[in-house]
Parts: structure tokens; sequence; C-alpha cells
């Protein structure tokens, strides 16, 4: 079942994603913010509260690495699409993986 305030969220995010610029530096077609909101809402199926998954560092973070053990060809989508939500939410990115386990610490073993 999907949250209030992710569908109530989702039209705002949409119109932000339409008012950013990728990493190329080139506004998102609407082919990729449709994915987007499409990733987006498998992310939600999986993880079911997206707000509580941004709601802290840890949390995203968990949310993450949750994502990236899912075996499907398009995690590593899911977790832009996630990443994306994030920004708009928080105004700023989340640091990549590696980058937030050695800032905290994180020991990962395989």
């Amino acid at each position: 079942m999907r949250s209030r305030q992710f569908y109530m969220d989702l039209q705002t995010f949409e119109n932000w994603l339409r008012s950013i610029k990728n990493k190329k530096g080139e506004f998102y077609s609407e082919k990729a913010i449709t994915t987007r909101i499409k990733n987006l809402k498998i992310v939600e199926n999986i993880l079911r509260d997206l707000d509580e998954c941004i709601r802290t560092d840890e949390s995203m973070y968990n949310a993450l690495i949750t994502l990236k053990q899912i075996d499907v060809p398009e995690h590593q989508y899911l977790q832009t699409s996630l990443r994306r939500y994030w920004e708009f939410e928080h105004g700023s990115e989340f640091p990549r993986l590696n980058i937030y386990e050695k800032e905290h610490g994180i020991k990962i073993t395989e």
C-alpha cells in the first residue's frame, strides 16, 4: 500500500526531476523521469515506507544495502531512484556507499 506522504509528493518530485540536470549537465528526458518514478514505486513495494527510508543517514544507508542485496538486474537503477528521492527531500546527494562506510567506520565483510 502506497504511503500517503509519498503519494502526495509524487507530482512535486516529478516536477523537481524536470527542473534539475543530470551528471552530464542535461535536463532529464520524459523517458528518464518516467523510469525514475517507476523504479521508485518498485522500491516502495520492496521497502514499504520511503519516507522512513530517507529519514536519516543510517536509514538511507540500510535501504541502499537492502536494495543492493536484491538479486535483480536493475538494483542499481532502484538505488539511483531512491538517491534522487533523497536529494529531492534533503537538498543534497547521499554519499556513495564506500564513502559512507569509510566515514562511519563500517567494515564490510564479504
